[in-house]
């Protein structure tokens, strides 16, 4: 599902803003973005947005700006500034000129100071950074949950309308048995008198039971139900409607390969048009 949410926290030690996006994506894919004083912070930060996200790519941006002094460190690299300053020398003699190598020259060269900025207990902003990405993590589950019943809503209408398909399929089940019976019937005459009455009524009524649909109409109804009872549960509901949905999908393509009907064939493509259209809605669900 998709949603947008911003957070920000402020303190005595400084600013927190976090801004959290998801996009649509089968499992839960996380990617924080952190200055890089603040890398550790990252686990921490995910495990916090996984405690709301189950399903999503989910993009998570911090910004934090620090208040109050930096502690600096200036390290001088002395062996190499002896080394700068001989070299120095050696060319100065070499050249026959006079003077001497100054500090400043020495100092200006590459690697004999070497500044550091040390961040000041960083781990002091982890509280900013935590209430900024709840406050996030808040408002963007409300914009899911917006978007999630409108979704619901119409996952539910379809539902609904593949249940009155399936009351269609079903009332047409008894003909296709009846149906299926009388042309095996017919094309079993020739045998009659090899097999005798009994015998062929026997094996045309084994027949005619292997192209009965009630079962698979009954599994698909069921399934029907299940999925309206997962959209109410007010759980995470889209990898159970994938699964239920997937076996309504199954279930169709049996019955239309046993039923050789065109009224039915023609209710299935109908019903697994429907299918199809919940399958893609329901990616989008957690």
């Amino acid at each position: 599902m998709t949603g947008y949410g911003r957070g920000e926290a402020v303190g005595a030690d400084g600013k927190v803003t976090v801004e959290i996006k998801t996009l649509n994506h089968r499992y839960c894919d996380v990617v924080i973005r952190l200055p890089r004083a603040y890398i550790f912070f990252e686990d921490a930060l995910r495990r916090l947005v996984r405690e709301e996200v189950v399903r999503g790519r989910v993009d998570v941006y911090v910004e934090i700006e620090e208040r109050g002094s930096k502690n600096i460190a200036v390290n001088v690299d002395k062996e190499l500034a002896i080394a700068y300053y001989k070299a120095m020398e050696d060319l100065r003699v070499c050249l026959g000129l006079t003077g001497t190598a100054h500090l400043q020259d020495i100092v200006l060269q590459p690697g004999v100071l070497k500044v550091n900025e040390i961040p000041v207990d960083v781990s002091r902003m982890w509280p900013l950074i935590e209430g900024a990405a709840r406050e996030a993590l808040g408002r963007l589950c409300a914009a899911r949950e917006a978007e999630g019943r409108v979704l619901a809503e119409d996952i539910r209408r379809r539902l609904e309308h593949l249940a009155s398909i399936c009351g269609l399929i079903e009332g047409q089940a008894p003909e296709v048995a009846r149906s299926y019976r009388e042309r095996l019937a017919e094309r079993l005459k020739d045998f009659a008198a090899v097999l005798g009455p009994e015998r062929l009524a026997a094996e045309a009524a084994l027949l005619a039971e292997r192209a009965d649909i009630s079962e698979e109409v009954v599994r698909v109804k069921s399934h029907i139900t299940r999925a309206r009872e997962t959209l109410t549960a007010g759980e995470p509901a889209g990898r159970q409607l994938d699964f239920l949905l997937q076996e309504i999908f199954r279930e169709l393509n049996t019955i239309g390969a046993k039923a050789q009907n065109l009224s039915i064939s023609q209710f299935v493509i109908e019903a697994k048009s429907e299918v199809e259209k919940m399958r893609e809605q329901v990616q989008n669900l957690e």
